[in-house]
């Protein structure tokens, strides 16, 4: 599994050990040291047959100084020369989630100043290229641009799916200048995040906070590399919501909110709480005429366990999805402008051959699951979830008029058809 040791320094250590023999001491004769110079300043003092001997107090000094010896060469192997020998034996073998943790929010808030300073050189510049199609079916060159966040010191880095997405060559270019084509480790359109290695280590990895924990009004610093062009920008501002519910690209998702100045560039960069941990992953800002100070980022309690996923297996663990895609209809008016008959779940389009084989179709309202009443989008899905994929549920819809009860094996998102 990864491991997320600080630099370290080579140790090499010579010893040479000398056994030297003692014998018992007079104890009517003087206290003499090993090297014969007496404890009183007296010169060397030899037994009848002209051996010298060591004395008690000499022999319990150089005993005490030996145990301080050996305990501080014990300490030199464990913290410096066996990390160094693990980090050999890891080679390029890949990592494992579980060796980097969730970094303990500390007692004291620091400044804007050592917050950027920390992070900084953990916050890296993506740039991309991938080939489209003009209007005369002549391929060209499509270059893309955002940031990344380094999550451990070997390599891994994290950043958006939409950064990535389609891109034959990815370079990531680190704080000091150095660039590097990167590896796609895994990503996860549904969620927005994508993680990335290069070959690189001693990189300084961001200490992850707890988005949980965040309070509206909290002091955060987002980093990241604005316009494709400005790596390493830092902007400050505030929580400006928890948890809030906004549509992107189709996808419904539950954001941090703040007034952190965020541009094109910006996403896959990281947001940074007043103790200086990361909190977020930027994802996006609200666009349109006179729209500032809106900026959203992906919380990292939620994407956490996609990147552990990501890393150890390229991929997400199964999960459950019916295989349609569906409407939230608020209100009277809504469905009015729309053309249906009420507010409600609807079903806007059958995606898979699962819930096409159901007999469930476009139109329907969602009514119930396994007998549950369904309020909304968020509900549904939310339940959805409590299952495995695999398993068959129960969908009650509403169709002309009429109820109808439809049992709809669960397919895996990941595996799209």
């Amino acid at each position: 599994m990864r491991n997320f040791d600080d630099y370290q320094d080579d140790y090499y250590g010579d010893s040479e050990y000398q056994d030297v023999d003692f014998e018992e001491i007079d104890p009517d004769t003087p206290d003499y040291d090993y090297y014969g110079e007496s404890s009183t300043g007296g010169s060397t003092y030899p037994n009848s047959n002209g051996t010298k001997y060591i004395s008690k107090r000499a022999f319990t000094v150089w005993l005490i100084i030996a145990m301080v010896l050996t305990a501080l060469l014990t300490s030199l192997i464990n913290g410096i020369l066996i990390p160094k020998l693990n980090d050999a034996a890891y080679g390029n073998k890949s990592v494992t989630p579980t060796t980097y943790s969730i970094a303990k929010s500390s007692k004291s808030t620091i400044s804007a100043e050592e917050i950027i300073a920390k992070n900084s050189p953990s916050v890296v510049e993506i740039r991309t290229e991938s080939v489209a199609r003009d209007g005369w079916l002549n391929n060209f060159v499509k270059q893309g641009a955002g940031s990344g966040v380094v999550i451990n010191k070997n390599g891994y880095i994290v950043t958006n799916n939409h950064v990535i997405e389609g891109a034959q060559k990815i370079m990531v270019t680190l704080k000091n200048g150095k660039s590097y084509s990167a590896k796609l480790i895994g990503r996860d359109p549904e969620t927005d995040l994508a993680v990335l290695r290069i070959n690189a280590s001693a990189l300084r990895p961001a200490e992850f906070g707890e988005s949980s924990k965040l309070q509206m009004g909290q002091f955060v610093v987002a980093i990241g590399n604005p316009l494709g062009q400005l790596g390493g920008t830092a902007t400050a501002g505030i929580v400006s919501s928890l948890n809030r519910r906004i549509t992107i690209d189709g996808k419904d998702m539950e954001l941090l909110q703040t007034d952190a100045s965020i541009n094109p560039g910006n996403s896959g960069g990281g947001l940074f709480d007043n103790y200086g941990n990361l909190i977020g992953i930027v994802v996006a800002k609200s666009s349109g005429n006179n729209i500032e100070g809106i900026g959203f980022a992906i919380p990292i309690d939620k994407a956490k366990p996609i990147i552990d996923s990501l890393i150890k297996e390229g991929k997400l663990p199964p999960q459950p999805r019916v295989g349609i895609m569906i409407s939230n209809v608020l209100d009277e008016s809504m469905a009015k402008e729309m053309n249906l008959p009420k507010p409600g779940v609807y079903v806007a389009k059958v995606l898979t051959k699962n819930a096409k084989v159901s007999g469930i179709r476009e139109g329907d309202r969602i009514i119930a699951l396994e007998g549950k009443k369904i309020k909304d989008s968020q509900s549904f899905i939310k339940d959805i979830n409590k299952h495995k994929v695999g398993e068959t549920v129960d969908i009650t819809v509403e169709r002309n008029g009429k109820q109808v009860k439809i049992p709809v094996e669960l397919s895996d998102k990941n595996e799209m058809e």
